[in-house]
């Protein structure tokens, strides 16, 4: 189940994301929707900072994030008129 967090500071979310990422299961993979690829270094050195390691995180922006919802609920005849 996907959880939404925001915020107009970034440093805002990184704290409560860095926490939450060390209650979980480190050998299970994370999705992480940023708005671009630029944000990618600098969250995964702050979650390192904080928590020491920043393993399994896979950045994914949010265009593919919803490409990959779709593509996994909608039926194949549906997904193939969205992908027109």
């Amino acid at each position: 189940m996907p959880r939404l967090h925001y915020s107009n500071q970034l440093e805002n979310l990184v704290v409560p994301l860095a926490h939450e990422l060390e209650k979980r299961n480190p050998f299970e993979c994370v999705d992480i929707v940023v708005p671009n690829y630029s944000l990618e270094k600098w969250i995964s050195l702050k979650i390192a900072q904080i928590n020491g390691i920043a393993a399994n995180l896979r950045f994914i922006t949010l265009e593919k994030a919803i490409y990959e919802g779709f593509e996994d609920n909608l039926k194949d005849s549906k997904f193939e008129l969205l992908k027109k």
